[in-house]
């Protein structure tokens, strides 16, 4: 099932909805707020272009290669390069696993929206 641009956020606002609900405490603007927010700021493909800059800049920080992410997810290394390229939207379950490989939360994968 492909979804629109538009059905996307409400996608991932349900799903981090229900993860939010076990997760540690969140920062002010809670997880899935920050992603509709970021969603509703920036177009969906620039969205998806910062969520793979992001995972790129936290796994080269470890000194990670995308074969050694690997190992540690499962996630294969063409599907890591179309997401770091932004070429491909992860989903809720992928950027789990990514946060836990490189030792850090999911929140870091998602873009800052600017206070009103």
């Amino acid at each position: 099932m492909v979804l629109s641009a538009r059905e996307r956020p409400l996608i991932y606002s349900t799903a981090l909805a229900s993860w939010n609900h076990t997760a540690k405490a969140m920062p002010k603007i809670s997880l899935d707020n920050r992603i509709e927010k970021a969603k509703m700021t920036i177009e969906s493909e620039d969205w998806v272009m910062e969520v793979g800059k992001r995972i790129r800049a936290a796994r080269e920080a470890k000194g990670l290669t995308q074969f050694e992410v690997y190992d540690r997810t499962g996630i294969f290394p063409a599907n890591l390069s179309k997401i770091e390229q932004g070429k491909q939207e992860p989903g809720l379950t992928t950027l789990r696993r990514l946060a836990e490989a490189l030792e850090t939360n999911i929140s870091q994968f998602i873009p800052e929206v600017k206070a009103d």
